[in-house]
């Protein structure tokens, strides 16, 4: 089986969690002799047997694909991020009035438009501009046979915005490497945080390093700036102590010593729709904090620290607790975010599409 993946047109020169969780599927389901392309490695002579598109957020290219072939079945993979809980609250009048003012679809949409005056990146589809968000999204939707959420809450979420029958909702975490199951080598310092993310205001850095600067821990944050939101990470190294070290990126073969060297790994993000640093975190025995929003909440169910992201001390006093909690929770996650057993469900549920 061939299967045509699809995402935000900038998903590998921009690459965030949700590029991430596409490339670990294809791995997964390479376990199952399906292979996995996407529309820079597809071979031009070759018609898929299934499309998969990632990130509903980001229905451009999903909906250039259906048009392309209009005859083969199409899964989604929501990775549905609400942004309206940051937005309201942005120092940026701009982003305040828009959020205020506007529909999230309408702000994606002129979001989208802006991003290609701004030649952030080319324009990945004229019938997305001339649809509109809200439109283009639910023609991806009713055209798809599965739409898969990493909660129920998440799945829940889309149907209040936009027309999702219950027969299509499938909950399915995504899959993380295998190096993050092997036997823990480094040794775990008590006083060693870490935050693994891009910077931006949804993920709450600077709050994060609010709670730790002039206390006894060590601070290490992996991540690039955000494109629109180079200021904030300008801002999060400014009000940074000398035991907070920014590090700009590393693979996950470099993480893994970091997360098992460290006492907890904190992402008090105002929303998350999986946290896949969470849940790498924890499968290398690390504490874990999440900011307190109903998809976490439902995913990780006590296995992570929640708090409150508006209060630096919610979050200075849930780094405490994590510490106390890490390693609890390592059998779960290598049991929920195994790539073979995921690959092994996602590809029994493309058969079922397919009729197999």
């Amino acid at each position: 089986m061939n299967v045509l993946f699809s995402s935000r047109i900038d998903a590998f020169k921009r690459p965030g969690g949700d590029t991430h969780h596409l490339l670990q599927t294809i791995e997964a389901l390479k376990t199952q002799g399906v292979m996995g392309y996407t529309q820079e490695n597809w071979p031009a002579e070759c018609k898929p047997d299934l499309l998969h598109h990632f990130n509903l957020n980001r229905p451009e290219l999903g909906i250039e694909l259906i048009r392309l072939y209009p005859d083969v079945p199409l899964v989604i993979q929501a990775i549905f991020v609400d942004y309206s809980s940051v937005e309201s609250q942005s120092e940026s009048g701009m982003r305040r009035f828009l959020s205020r003012s506007f529909s999230p679809s309408t702000i994606e949409w002129l979001k989208e438009i802006l991003r290609t005056l701004k030649a952030q990146r080319p324009l990945s589809s004229w019938r997305y501009l001339f649809l509109g968000h809200a439109k283009s999204v639910q023609k991806l939707l009713d055209y798809s046979s599965m739409v898969i959420g990493a909660s129920r809450s998440e799945l829940n979420r889309i149907a209040r915005y936009y027309s999702l029958s219950e027969e299509k909702r499938v909950v399915l975490l995504p899959p993380i490497q295998t190096h993050y199951f092997d036997k823990i080598e480094a040794v775990r310092e008590n006083k060693e945080l870490l935050c693994v993310g891009r910077f931006e205001p949804l993920k709450n850095q600077l709050r994060l390093i609010q709670a730790v600067r002039n206390t006894d821990y060590s601070l290490t944050l992996v991540g690039r700036a955000a494109p629109n939101h180079k200021a904030y990470y300008i801002e999060c190294r400014r009000q940074a102590g000398e035991k907070i070290v920014f590090i700009d990126h590393l693979d996950s073969k470099e993480l893994k010593p970091l997360y098992e060297q460290s006492a907890a790994h904190i992402l008090p993000s105002f929303f998350e729709t999986t946290g896949l640093s969470t849940l790498e975190a924890l499968a290398c025995g690390c504490g874990a904090v999440v900011g307190r929003n109903a998809e976490v909440l439902e995913i990780f169910e006590g296995r992570a620290v929640s708090v409150d992201p508006l209060e630096v001390a919610s979050i200075r006093k849930g780094i405490e607790m994590a510490i106390r909690e890490n390693d609890k929770s390592r059998e779960w996650a290598k049991s929920m975010a195994d790539p073979k057993k995921l690959g092994e469900q996602l590809h029994t549920m493309y058969k079922q599409i397919r009729g197999q």
